[in-house]
């Protein structure tokens, strides 16, 4: 058994019922150990509650990097790619109700976070670097695209926090169609034309 583990587990869990009020004596008498086997593993609470929001970032990048990511990088394909990677993520927030709560709730709040972890933004940025190189500010389109995706999940995130009911079902593809209608208006009305993204390695 993976005592380590099971405290984040049920940290997380306990979370989603006390939010922040979660103590580290509620987790230890729900787990039926030792306040002392906590410390002992994370010290103090905000460091477990780090290491919860690093669990689950990795869970996340975990999944995002299943998705597959086209080979020449033009608009349509990133766009089309942000959308799949969209997909993947909110049905990880979807399938994943109390880690969703924990996650977002946690991008809101002042830490502390891992490195390269403290917004979903940087996680995502981390998936088109493993596969594309560096990512700068030379990308605007490319950047506000994960930051729109980004922000519209999240608030999003809000109706998974409950039980999953059959309407929910259908929101990842109404989001979808809302994000790239509001994206492609912002792109038209910028004057941009469709180029091919250069990710510097």
């Amino acid at each position: 058994m993976n005592k380590k583990n099971d405290i984040l587990l049920k940290t997380i869990e306990l979370f989603h019922t006390k939010g922040e009020t979660v103590s580290l004596d509620d987790i230890a008498t729900e787990l039926g150990c030792s306040k002392t086997l906590i410390i002992h593993y994370f010290r103090t609470k905000r460091n477990l509650m780090s290491s919860c929001f690093s669990l689950i970032c990795h869970e996340v990048r975990l999944r995002l990097a299943e998705v597959p990511a086209p080979e020449e990088c033009t608009v349509e394909n990133i766009r089309s790619y942000l959308a799949d990677l969209w997909r993947a993520y909110f049905g990880y927030l979807m399938e994943n109700p109390q880690k969703a709560r924990f996650f977002v709730q946690y991008t809101h709040s002042h830490g502390p976070f891992p490195p390269k972890y403290r917004t979903v933004d940087e996680v995502i940025r981390r998936i088109f670097e493993d596969k594309y190189g560096c990512l700068t500010d030379e990308h605007p389109e490319l950047m506000f695209d994960i930051k729109y995706m980004v922000a519209i999940a999240n608030g999003m995130a809000a109706l998974v926090f409950a039980d999953k009911t059959e309407a929910s079902q259908d929101l990842p593809e109404l989001c979808i169609d809302k994000i790239m209608n509001g994206v492609v208006p912002k792109r038209e009305g910028s004057g941009r034309d469709d180029k091919v993204y250069t990710i510097a390695g």
